[in-house]
């Protein structure tokens, strides 16, 4: 095979994988909308929502990538090594510098909407958490922490990245993606700690080559959420 057909293919192994991902996050839960109608459980619905297009997403990505190069390793792949730059320290640093980043940027939001009289409503899936039951809560736990950073990782700073890359470069690529993170998270409240986020989850794969990084950000972040969810809910009126 010569170099332009071997390029080609890469194309066009990289092109149906971008689809084939960006399909199972976006349009796969619109196929079981009519299973959704058809549950009452409200607890299983937010799991269904969530499992659908994240599970979805991941089962894409580690399938495909198979199909494409099966002699690597699953890790190698999917860029998941553990390389001489990664570590959990340095990782625990840059989630840090993030949450530190993305706390300042929901802090100014809030304070401009506030001045400007703006009524920015919350995520509903975090309205839920706060006031819906506990089972709905254990649901958006379980989606959070053991599905999202995973499947939107490998979405956004693996798939997408690769792609946009070769069209608009390294710092279009940043850019682009992580402002596609922010609007696909449906609100204008975290729009502005969203794409910051997004910029310094690319940073930190980027130096440490490894996505293993940004996962790990992406779960300690939902995380710190999630207890101080919890923290909301055990307060009750109180809080």
């Amino acid at each position: 095979m010569s170099n332009l057909d071997q390029e080609v293919q890469q194309a066009r192994q990289q092109f149906i994988l971008t689809a084939g991902a960006v399909a199972c996050f976006l349009f796969l839960p619109i196929l079981f909308l009519p299973l959704f109608h058809l549950i009452r459980n409200r607890p299983l619905q937010i799991l269904i929502s969530q499992l659908i297009p994240h599970g979805g997403t991941i089962l894409f990505i580690i399938l495909y990538s198979r199909k494409c190069k099966p002699e690597t390793s699953l890790t190698g792949r999917l860029n998941l090594q553990k390389t001489p730059a990664y570590s959990k320290l340095r990782t625990l640093l840059f989630f840090l510098w993030m949450f530190l980043l993305t706390s300042a940027a929901t802090l100014i939001v809030q304070t401009l909407s506030r001045m400007l009289s703006l009524d920015l409503p919350e995520q509903s899936i975090m309205q839920e958490a706060k006031c819906g039951s506990w089972w709905s809560f254990a649901a958006i736990t379980f989606g959070a922490l053991a599905l999202a950073p995973a499947a939107e990782e490998l979405l956004f700073r693996g798939v997408l990245f690769q792609s946009f890359q070769k069209l608009l470069g390294r710092n279009g690529a940043i850019f682009g993606v992580s402002l596609l993170f922010a609007l696909l998270h449906w609100n204008v409240l975290t729009f502005l700690s969203l794409f910051l986020m997004g910029i310094m989850l690319q940073k930190a794969a980027e130096q440490t080559g490894t996505l293993r990084t940004a996962i790990w950000m992406h779960f300690l972040n939902n995380l710190v959420s999630v207890l101080y969810l919890l923290s909301m809910r055990l307060a009750g009126p109180y809080f």
